[in-house]
């Protein structure tokens, strides 16, 4: 398994100053919310074949589903890749089968 790291919500201030080729009226930054690429995931059930996430997607996109057995682990690991083909999609973790408990994280990748 590899670990990643996902984008949380950015905050970016832009600051301009004035040259030569233009001259900026006040204010002179602007500030910019990024909001990541993390996915709510609407559902998780567990059954016999592990634990299924279902979560809307944009069609042609592609996810990427990672988790941890302990929010205390050091890394996020990956736990697979998935194309949507449309805008819902399920992700079913057959490894969470041997876990007492497992949290997840979902990310659009592209």
């Amino acid at each position: 398994m590899t670990s990643t790291s996902f984008v949380g919500p950015q905050i970016v201030v832009l600051t301009l100053a004035s040259n030569a080729s233009y001259a900026l009226a006040s204010p002179v930054s602007a500030t910019i919310a990024l909001g990541g690429n993390g996915i709510r995931v609407n559902s998780l059930s567990v059954n016999d074949a592990g634990a299924t996430l279902h979560w809307n997607s944009i069609s042609n996109r592609n996810y990427r589903v990672v988790y941890k057995d302990n929010l205390t682990d050091p890394v996020w690991l990956v736990r697979g890749d998935v194309s949507a083909i449309n805008t819902s999609i399920s992700f079913t973790d057959t490894g969470a089968r041997g876990a007492r408990q497992r949290f997840y994280l979902v990310a659009q990748t592209d």
